[in-house]
């Protein structure tokens, strides 16, 4: 991958992220539901993550953006297992939320939400195995980072430059790209804002990181 084509992967995922900020400052009332508001503030921190991830990657210094993705991933993976898992079985999330009740490991979300993907094929089908030791363990090759071991910290015993391939950082932009357009959609679609998820799905379906993912 050349640098122009990785600067125009970041400067994608910056056009659609300053649509999403457009489209989602509308002021909400607190709702009733507490399905409602924790979709709320789960779309509110990750939009502070996604931000703070694309000014890392903007800065040349992904490595921050690793330890942001990792969090990201994890919030985000909590944020759709509870709509599409826990919600239809009206699981009081309050003692989840207060940390009263675990909830269920990241492992355990990501293999559940693959298996709904897979039986309802419902466009998650595939979305979250990526994440788990069975795909590609992006999730667990973060992590390793971030408690300081795994790959990417023995590039650091190499060397004091120690910078990513482009393709490795395309990479990186796609999956919290991924994660944060398709929580958007999730969000506009949870709070009934059909106008908005309109907006976006009809963005989304130009850029090729979807078509390349419809295709396969």
């Amino acid at each position: 991958m050349s640098a122009e084509e990785l600067q125009a992967t970041y400067d994608e995922a910056v056009k659609n992220f300053l649509l999403i900020e457009e489209l989602s400052n509308g002021k909400q009332e607190p709702s009733d539901d507490d399905y409602i508001n924790l979709n709320r503030a789960y779309f509110r921190v990750c939009t502070h993550f996604y931000d703070s991830f694309l000014m890392m990657i903007g800065s040349f210094k992904p490595f921050p953006a690793i330890v942001i993705l990792r969090s990201f991933q994890e919030v985000y993976t909590k944020a759709i297992y509870l709509e599409f898992i826990e919600r239809p079985k009206k699981t009081d999330v309050k003692p989840l939320i207060s940390g009263e009740k675990n909830f269920p490991s990241f492992f355990h979300m990501a293999t559940a939400l693959d298996k709904f993907g897979k039986e309802g094929k419902n466009g998650l089908e595939g979305s979250f195995i990526q994440f788990t030791k069975q795909g590609l363990a992006q999730y667990e090759k973060f992590s390793l980072f971030t408690h300081g071991r795994g790959e990417f910290l023995q590039a650091f015993m190499k060397s004091d430059k120690v910078a990513l391939h482009p393709s490795d950082v395309s990479d990186l932009i796609n999956t919290a790209r991924g994660m944060y357009e398709t929580f958007s959609l999730c969000y506009f679609g949870v709070q009934k804002l059909g106008s908005e998820f309109q907006k976006l799905n009809n963005e989304l379906h130009k850029s090729a990181l979807y078509k390349n993912q419809n295709a396969g």
